[in-house]
């Protein structure tokens, strides 16, 4: 109880600090912020606790087990920091916890980008509340932007704070909550501000490799399986990269903005029907809800924000010969460069198109 209440003074301050420093057109959104966090923080509980429920169910008591045995490992051998992050559960009610707004101009994919206290600028709004973010969503429909409103099961508080695993991640494969209990607390090891693409392509870097090396460990008969995930995901993501170069081209064409609406719209109808192909294909629905909603730029911002550097920490990988604490320290290293040199040295790590394979091939696969 002391813990609990040394922390929610914790928040508390916070909310004190950001209300004095911010002007009063941004008080209630940092308000919301931070009491939907507060109101999570008060929720969670240890889940070595659980244990103890009579209630408990021998599946989650199961679960529970892997998610610790997940922790452990994060910091045991992927040099992940060893904290009480992910290891309290919080229970919702929702399948997603935080809903967020990304925006574009009609005619660029460029993201908008909002910036705040301590965690600088980055390519997304954040609410706790679905209402909320659909409403401020409008707000910039109105000024002519693409927007989207998506869920998010789980955010990261970069070390400020303990995060919980939500009770909504219960219903997960195995291999996604390690997935992203590895993301999630990679944020803790390095963060630059101002710069989404880095901060998340890093922390998907060490999701993936770090799910490679947690199967090849744990459950060696999920390898497969995860490499077929894979492979059906980049594939999802050329037909959106094919989609992104079309939309590019036209941007920048000199057609008139009606022409440009009009080509930008079978575009995406275009888009829609090479997806049931794909669908066809792979015999999967998984991305289904992407499609559920209006197509436009502001769909593509979460593809680019994850992806587009992989290649580059993918190389730093292997190129500190598979040291995991190497590793973070050229990230951190490079993180710490002026845009201009970070720029330059992304790009020469990119040339050496270091995929994921390569990585299984040189670190994992003798393991077996």
């Amino acid at each position: 109880m002391i813990n609990k209440s040394l922390k929610t003074l914790k928040c508390i301050l916070l909310t004190l600090t950001i209300m004095t420093l911010m002007a009063c057109s941004t008080i209630s959104y940092y308000n919301q912020s931070v009491m939907g966090h507060l109101n999570l923080m008060w929720e969670k509980q240890q889940i070595k606790e659980r244990f103890h429920d009579p209630a408990l169910t021998d599946k989650e008591r199961k679960k529970l087990r892997y998610i610790l045995d997940t922790r452990s490992y994060a910091s045991r051998e992927l040099k992940l920091p060893d904290n009480d992050s992910y290891t309290e559960i919080a229970y919702i009610n929702t399948d997603y916890i935080v809903w967020n707004v990304n925006a574009t101009p009609e005619f660029s994919l460029q993201a908008v980008n909002w910036c705040y206290l301590i965690i600088g600028c980055v390519s997304y709004r954040g609410y706790f509340n679905k209402n909320d973010a659909e409403s401020f969503a409008r707000t910039l429909d109105i000024k002519g932007l693409d927007t989207t409103v998506t869920g998010a099961s789980a955010y990261s508080t970069l070390g400020w704070f303990d995060d919980p695993i939500l009770s909504n991640m219960l219903a997960w494969k195995d291999r996604s909550i390690s997935g992203l209990i590895f993301h999630e607390l990679a944020h803790q090891v390095v963060y630059i501000s101002d710069n989404t693409s880095f901060n998340e392509a890093f922390a998907k870097a060490v999701e993936q490799i770090g799910v490679l090396y947690w199967l090849a460990s744990y459950d060696k008969s999920q390898l497969k399986k995860y490499f077929t995930y894979l492979e059906r995901h980049h594939s999802y993501r050329l037909l959106l990269r094919k989609t992104k170069q079309s939309l590019v081209t036209l941007y920048n064409s000199d057609e008139n903005d009606a022409t440009k609406r009009a080509k930008k719209a079978q575009i995406f109808l275009v888009l829609r029907n090479e997806y049931q192909a794909f669908k066809k294909h792979w015999k999967t629905n998984a991305y289904d809800n992407w499609f559920s909603t209006e197509l436009n730029n502001a769909r593509f911002v979460s593809d680019s924000t994850y992806y587009s550097k992989l290649p580059i920490f993918f190389a730093l990988f292997v190129e500190n010969n598979g040291n995991w604490n190497k590793f973070y320290s050229s990230v951190k290293a490079l993180g710490k460069l002026d845009n201009k040199q970070r720029n330059k040295k992304e790009i020469t790590l990119a040339r050496e198109q270091i995929t994921l394979e390569i990585i299984y091939e040189k670190y994992i696969k003798n393991r077996l």
